[in-house]
């Protein structure tokens, strides 16, 4: 056979092999994921500063832009060594015993689906935990996304900690004592404002016996005690507990400034970079965005100094755990589809699906959904 005649019969060296059974039932484990790496961060970093940098460097920095992402939108206390380890043992036993997710534990089934949400943040990351990476590789990989998730929660702790002294001071009024803005002196239940929204829903701030026990220390509420703020008005009803919960107003202003921008708080957004939100592609908000928000606000409201999970008074990753486990229960689920609907009204509003906004009924909408309805009642 003459040369070349054989090369229509050659694979093309691009052509990569087809998955093997095992990667196939590794990926069904794992679910959806990202397959190219095209967020806003691969031309710089959130701040929007681009650096000629080396493609290693580039690797580590967006590394740590998806750890920034991951924190905020799915767990900023996680451990991401443990995740990383015990994620990858459990999908590997369950490859191999060739059986699904619904043979862990409810407590492995969540860790798994946090892993799993790690795995459709970062594209690629699952062909390189599989791949040729050494133990020190995949500790580099933790250590990056630590450093990402960390860096997001102080960078946004210091910028809700200084925008909250003005969301807290009265209309056309003054805080007294005046609180600074940079400096935690003088909140938390010192302070009759920042009080006032700390305060648990157990506890009555008016009653002045109570405010003088929270004050000393001798009342220390725990992390399954949760602050007026969370609640529409500060209004906790005990006989509708959901009544507002979650829709208060210092959260929808700290997760615009966190997610949207500073200047869209106090109404159309005039920030001349995009928005966190939009740099990762974010178009619904999260039970665990509106918790990490809440945490942040909490804090903020403190006297505490640093947001740390070692704080044995603000108990953060206790009341973060407490207030995620909840919403994610899933006898919980209708009122969390409902409050994340609000949500996603309140901060996407473009983004929202007609299916997912009430319809008024006078518009030409309705009355095509009733005529479309009206035919399949005659047909059926």
């Amino acid at each position: 056979m003459p040369r070349g005649q054989d090369k229509e019969n050659q694979v093309p060296a691009s052509v990569n092999p087809p998955p093997s059974a095992l990667e196939l039932a590794r990926r069904q484990i794992l679910g959806k994921r990202k397959e190219r790496d095209d967020t806003a961060e691969n031309s710089g970093d959130e701040d929007g500063n681009e650096q000629e940098t080396s493609p290693e460097n580039r690797m580590s920095d967006r590394l740590v832009g998806y750890g920034r992402h991951f924190g905020r939108t799915v767990h900023t206390f996680c451990d991401f060594h443990t995740l990383i380890r015990e994620g990858q043992n459990r999908v590997n036993e369950l490859t191999l015993r060739g059986i699904g997710p619904e043979h862990m534990s409810p407590s492995e089934r969540r860790d798994q689906e946090i892993f799993n949400q790690l795995m459709h943040i970062v594209p690629g990351l699952e062909d390189r935990l599989w791949g040729e990476c050494s133990s020190d590789d995949k500790k580099h990989i933790a250590d990056l996304l630590r450093k990402g998730a960390k860096g997001a929660r102080s960078d946004d702790m210091k910028g809700v900690k200084g925008a909250l002294v003005d969301w807290i001071t009265p209309p056309n009024g003054v805080l007294r004592p005046p609180l600074v803005r940079n400096t935690k002196n003088g909140r938390g239940f010192h302070h009759e404002e920042t009080g006032k929204y700390l305060c648990p829903t157990d506890y009555d701030w008016t009653d002045a016996n109570i405010k003088r026990k929270l004050r000393t220390g001798e009342l220390l509420p725990n992390g399954d005690q949760w602050p007026l703020f969370l609640f529409l008005s500060l209004k906790y009803n005990q006989d509708d507990p959901w009544e507002g919960f979650m829709r208060g107003l210092l959260l929808v202003q700290a997760f615009k400034f966190v997610f949207t921008s500073p200047s869209s708080v106090d109404g159309e957004a005039r920030a001349t970079r995009s928005g966190n939100a939009a740099i990762h592609g974010m178009k619904r908000v999260t039970a665990a965005s509106l918790v990490y928000i809440a945490t942040l606000v909490r804090h903020a409201l403190s006297s505490s100094a640093a947001l740390t999970t070692n704080d044995s008074v603000m108990q953060n990753e206790g009341f973060f755990q407490s207030l995620l486990s909840f919403l994610e229960d899933p006898q919980e689920k209708d009122e969390l589809d409902d409050l994340l609907k609000w949500w996603d009204g309140m901060i996407f509003p473009g983004q929202t699906p007609v299916g997912r906004r009430r319809v008024p009924e006078t518009s030409a909408l309705a009355n095509l959904q009733k005529r479309r309805r009206r035919i399949l009642q005659m047909k059926s």
